[in-house]
């Protein structure tokens, strides 16, 4: 996922789906979200600095995590 905290950008993603590059121009406040391994690339269309956050989404396992307790107040 992409958010745009300040400024514009253009996004061009070429879909994998189709024959077809996408282009998403978004604006402060907005994001749009880049599905995996399809090839993407940005356009700062601000008349300045844009900041952008790209934003990865993880798997947790909850096995990964061995837990001797789980949350709460204990009495001392």
């Amino acid at each position: 996922m992409f958010f745009i905290e300040k400024g514009t950008l253009d996004i061009q993603v070429w879909k994998n789906d189709y024959d077809l590059i996408d282009t998403t121009s978004l604006k402060e406040g907005e994001h749009t979200i880049i599905k995996p391994r399809e090839f993407h690339r940005f356009n700062n269309t601000s008349a300045k600095e844009a900041i952008v956050y790209e934003i990865y989404w993880t798997e947790l396992l909850e096995s990964d995590i061995e837990r001797e307790s789980v949350g709460g107040n204990e009495e001392v």
